[in-house]
């Protein structure tokens, strides 16, 4: 073979050879550069005051853009809950809010996106400003009082928004019912049940929805059971004893959390999932308080 075919078949081989060995670093290198601009694109917090002044008088059309990014990277934090996405998304549907705050469809969905990654000060904020952009749309204070009552265990805060909203014109009439039934625990649960109920009728994501049907099965739960509590009460009043059988109040309806019912130490009626959590949460308790007593 001629030296100067050698020497381009030389040259040939090497280039196939640097250029396999590129690729198999930049291949590995992929990963890394994704997970960094994952990594800083959470840490470019965005101010939506400085949002508003780059968008050279499109705001409606940036605002457009943005609420895509939101819904897209809200859809990750659901899969991932990376709580440290958090901040991100937060600020970023506030600049949403700024840049078209006439736009009823971030403030509607960007609450419950909040409450879905359980940050219920997000979800109350954005859902305070929109009573302050729709001073008319008893949504957003019905909403503000669901998040009381579901997450905040403040039925008396609860109570007052589903009072306002639903004294607003053009409020849905269960609206009412469920102010007035908030004066006791069953009208409680009610309303916040009718409430999830809506929520899982407009939701199509899969796992939002899940996150909506487990706190609707809950909500249940608590409703069966202090019904049950009362037929419990109901039977031992005519018994003159204790019950100890649960099955003396059959028919049982079913169990919401799918284990099925149990009497539990205290007294109470609840599902075998329920107690389980219960016992679990009384003995972190004692631990924090051991804990704290050995400080």
């Amino acid at each position: 073979m001629p030296r100067r075919a050698l020497g381009t078949l030389a040259l040939v081989v090497l280039a196939f050879t640097f250029g396999g060995l590129a690729h198999l670093a930049q291949r590995d290198l992929d990963p890394l550069r994704r997970s960094d601009l994952a990594t800083s694109r959470t840490r470019v917090m965005p101010d939506p005051a400085a949002v508003r002044a780059a968008a050279m008088g499109q705001p409606t059309a940036l605002a457009d853009l943005l609420w895509v990014r939101v819904t897209l990277n809200f859809a990750d934090l659901v899969d991932t809950r990376d709580r440290d996405g958090l901040p991100w998304l937060s600020a970023m549907l506030d600049s949403v809010l700024a840049l078209d705050p006439a736009w009823r469809t971030p403030f509607f969905y960007g609450g419950s996106m909040m409450r879905v990654l359980d940050d219920v000060d997000a979800s109350d904020r954005v859902f305070q400003q929109a009573c302050q952009a729709f001073p008319l749309d008893p949504y957003f204070p019905f909403s503000l009082g669901m998040n009381a009552f579901l997450y905040r265990k403040d039925p008396a805060t609860a109570a007052a928004q589903l009072t306002r909203a639903a004294e607003l014109p053009g409020a849905p009439a269960w609206y009412r019912a469920a102010a007035a039934g908030f004066l006791d625990e069953h009208g409680q649960r009610q309303a916040a049940l009718e409430y999830l109920r809506l929520q899982l009728e407009d939701e199509e994501e899969p796992a939002v929805r899940a996150a909506l049907e487990d706190k609707y099965k809950r909500v249940l739960h608590d409703e069966l059971a202090a019904t049950l509590d009362e037929r419990k009460a109901a039977w031992e009043a005519q018994a003159g004893q204790a019950l100890d059988d649960l099955d003396a109040l059959q028919p049982l309806p079913e169990d919401p959390l799918g284990e099925g019912w149990v009497l539990a130490p205290d007294g109470k009626v609840r599902s075998a999932v329920a107690e389980r959590r219960e016992a679990e949460k009384a003995r972190d308790e004692e631990r924090a308080m051991l804990i704290t007593g050995r400080r």
